[in-house]
């Protein structure tokens, strides 16, 4: 069925022409592009009916995406070279609200952004655990992928799924498709067989809606920093596994490298209004940040909860870390304060860096906020860690970055054997890598490893196939990926685990193979 065919189709089942268009090449940050698509957005239930029928009877295989905003994993491009683009964000509706226990059901368009205003608008006492990834990316797809927040995983808030098959029949996930059932969103096993992990990075069906539980404000947070020689990072990972077991720690602590932390520090304070270029080069020194012979790493992340219980973690924290570093905590009535004291001479421009990094605490409230993709929008040019940042690459448009999330144990010896993978890989290849290690349990370190280049760059193509190699070499040392790209998938199929049973679910509940080929599933 050609274009024009499937838009008589379509038009005939009320479709308007907005509807159905042509993407002449879809690309991502990552700069990995497709030719020619077609691209539906359908906008009910029932219109995305009609494009799995169309698609079955002809053949046509489909790829469904919610916002598109993938950043650094590819985007909406498809896993499949010859699949439709289905552009699910006319599906964005808000519902199921729960004030008493702090549920909502969420429509693959809404955005992180729309959630978060939405809650705050309401003056709820509960909020969404968002990411870093910008307002715009969608909550629900960021789930399916297992994505990261600020105090979670995405994954752990799911309660329930409502789920489109390929056959046009809708399922919901537990006991969410009983009305009468008291726990219908709040208890996600159900009785039975738990379903809702076979949609998780998956091509079993399309995902219509997800129940989530949400995070209870907390009156009192904490946001807390401490520096490190890159040497120290090992050590530091210890001691933030130590936190977690115990229960002092209940967030996902950041520690990001000279380069992730810069890349997004310097674009927020040159915004500011009335900063000069004394305070940022004041600011950036102060976070050792100018001189990168020694590379000095930065940890970020917040407590939370009642007045006492919160004093006697900080005493507990300022204890175990103290030795490792310089530990600095900040809350939003002591940065007032700052602002309305000491806003003048020498204090003005570490006053300055905390109202600009505002946006950045306040993620871990459920505020969500796109500053932190500054870093997607760098073009490093010819930074490397044995070279100062010039701080006009820092306003230059033109981005490439490619994401690599490899996970590996909560220990001294596996960070710094990952960084010192990392640092090798980047001298031996000429290549700028960035790299922050989150620690998502007291037992598991994820890093996010961006490649940066330059698009416009002869040695695209040549990255590209770097980011392969690279991932390749740290699952042969048992660090493996928790989320993959198009382009990986390809290349390091085999590591996916019961990979024979995958494919007798697909072939079941999709036998003609429509939905997302080779999205995680073959």
């Amino acid at each position: 069925m050609n274009i024009k065919s499937m838009h008589d189709e379509l038009e005939s089942k009320g479709w308007l022409p907005d509807q159905i268009k042509a993407d002449f090449g879809v690309s991502d940050v990552s700069q990995y592009r497709t030719e020619r698509v077609l691209c539906l957005m359908p906008r009910s239930k029932n219109q995305l009916q009609d494009v799995l029928n169309l698609a079955s009877l002809n053949g046509l295989p489909i790829y469904p995406y919610s916002l598109g905003n993938n950043w650094a994993f590819g985007g909406r491009i498809p896993f499949h070279s010859g699949a439709m683009l289905i552009d699910l964000s006319g599906l964005n509706a808000i519902e199921d609200y729960d004030e008493e226990f702090g549920t909502i059901r969420v429509e693959p368009g809404v955005s992180q952004g729309q959630l978060s205003d939405y809650l705050l608008a309401r003056k709820s006492a509960f909020f969404l655990d968002v990411t870093g990834s910008g307002r715009e990316t969608s909550v629900l797809g960021n789930t399916l992928e297992r994505g990261i927040a600020y105090n979670s995983l995405r994954a752990d808030s799911l309660m329930a799924m409502e789920v489109m098959l390929p056959d046009g029949s809708i399922i919901n996930t537990g006991f969410s498709g009983k009305s009468e059932c008291h726990v219908k969103d709040s208890y996600g096993f159900g009785l039975g067989p738990d379903l809702r992990g076979l949609f998780l990075q998956s091509n079993y069906g399309i995902v219509l809606s997800v129940v989530l539980k949400l995070k209870k404000v907390q009156t009192n947070v904490l946001s807390f920093q401490v520096g490190v020689p890159e040497s120290k990072v090992g050590a530091l990972v210890d001691v933030l596994a130590d936190l977690m077991n115990e229960g002092i720690l209940t967030c996902i602590p950041h520690i990001g490298d000279p380069l992730r932390v810069r890349s997004t520090m310097e674009p927020i304070l040159r915004k500011l209004s009335g900063v000069k270029e004394n305070d940022v080069q004041y600011v950036l020194k102060k976070l050792k940040l100018l001189d990168l012979s020694v590379p000095f790493w930065s940890c970020l992340g917040s407590i939370q909860g009642p007045k006492e219980l919160v004093a006697a973690k900080k005493s507990i924290l300022q204890k175990k870390l103290a030795p490792l570093g310089s530990v600095r905590f900040v809350s939003e009535k002591s940065v007032s304060f700052m602002t309305r004291f000491f806003n003048w001479g020498p204090f003005r421009p570490i006053v300055q860096f905390y109202v600009a990094t505002e946006s950045l605490r306040g993620l871990v409230q459920g505020r969500s906020t796109s500053d932190a993709l500054h870093m997607l929008t760098w073009n490093p040019g010819e930074f490397s860690l044995r070279k100062e940042v010039h701080s006009e690459v820092f306003e230059r448009s033109t981005y490439g970055v490619i994401f690599s999330v490899p996970l590996t144990k909560m220990n001294h010896h596996c960070a710094q054997n990952l960084i010192s993978l990392a640092r090798s890989f980047s001298v031996e290849n000429d290549i700028i890598l960035g790299m922050t290690l989150n620690a998502l349990t007291s037992s598991v370190l994820e890093a996010v490893i961006s490649f940066h280049f330059d698009p416009v760059s002869p040695r695209v193509a040549e990255i590209q196939s770097l980011f392969i190699q690279f991932n390749r070499m740290l699952i042969s040392k048992g660090m493996y990926p928790y989320r993959m790209n198009p382009d990986l998938m390809k290349y390091c199929w085999d590591i996916l685990p019961h990979k024979q049973l995958s494919s007798k679910l697909k072939a079941a509940l999709d036998p003609k193979n429509i939905v997302s080929p080779d999205h995680y599933v073959k």
